[in-house]
């Protein structure tokens, strides 16, 4: 198998964001501008590798859904991020991973 197709080559910081950007789910890659940094870079880790866990806002593109909502969670993500421990949330899906391989 070529492991290389795994990886994309990119030139600078900007192109590297974009990249990473433009694989998000469409909702949420629209609410990025009113996202802090912060925000903006835990959505981005929880939607690539290793987390994959852009599920989570996979329905943001309807329109059901409130902004405020969406901010909601956000928030609450952050905030979980923020207080668990050896890791924040990418720590806490992989111990969950880890664990739920072991039983």
């Amino acid at each position: 198998a070529d492991d290389a197709a795994d990886f994309v080559v990119v030139e600078s910081r900007a192109e590297l964001e974009s990249t990473l950007t433009s694989a998000l789910p469409k909702g949420l890659r629209a609410l990025l501008p009113s996202l802090s940094e912060e925000q903006r870079a835990l959505v981005t880790a929880l939607c690539h590798p290793p987390c994959d866990q852009a599920h989570l806002f996979a329905s943001w593109d309807d329109d059901a859904i409130s902004t405020e909502r969406k901010l909601a969670l956000l928030g609450q993500l952050s905030e979980m991020d923020a207080t668990y421990p050896s890791g924040g949330l990418a720590g806490y899906i992989a111990n969950a991973r880890t664990l739920l391989s072991k039983s």
